[in-house]
């Protein structure tokens, strides 16, 4: 599936549509109210796409040198995924990431066995704080950002 907006799409966006009574977002015929920061953001858009895909045949299809890859896979060693994404998954990523015409960027947990998997590529940690179900809890954790490309020795720019 690939979804494109349209820069005709994106005029019409520009265009004031009321909303209904409640002043919600909800659809008034079919369309919803956007302020002109949001249809700003969309122009921007106008040229992404958007698609549900394996990483691998994302990959596949997208890797050119004007391509920027997020990958933010699964962490390693937690639950509630649902998605079944073994170390071995990681291990071709990195080796993919290796031979890329393009450059990515990945967010992972920070764990040895990531290290291990990404040996070699320029990586970041970085602490951060997850909000644990609700009412104010907060847990500290640390992860990684790992470039495909050495972004110490290009750190002005990706392209």
């Amino acid at each position: 599936m690939i979804s494109t907006i349209s820069s005709q799409r994106s005029q019409e966006l520009d265009r004031d549509v009321p909303l209904n009574a409640q002043q919600d977002q909800r659809p008034v015929e079919g369309r919803y109210h956007l302020s002109a920061f949001h249809a700003a953001r969309l122009r921007a858009l106008s040229n992404t796409f958007v698609e549900r895909l394996d990483w691998k045949t994302c990959i596949d299809k997208y890797d050119r040198p004007h391509t920027l890859f997020y990958l933010d896979p699964p962490y390693w060693e937690t639950e509630g995924y649902g998605v079944p994404f073994p170390y071995a998954e990681y291990v071709e990523m990195a080796s993919r990431l290796r031979s890329l015409k393009g450059r990515a960027i990945v967010s992972l947990n920070d764990h040895p066995d990531i290290r291990r998997a990404f040996e070699g590529f320029h990586i970041e940690a970085v602490d951060i704080k997850y909000t644990v179900g609700g009412g104010g809890r907060e847990a500290a954790r640390k992860e990684v950002i790992i470039f495909s490309w050495d972004d110490a020795a290009q750190p002005a720019g990706l392209f």
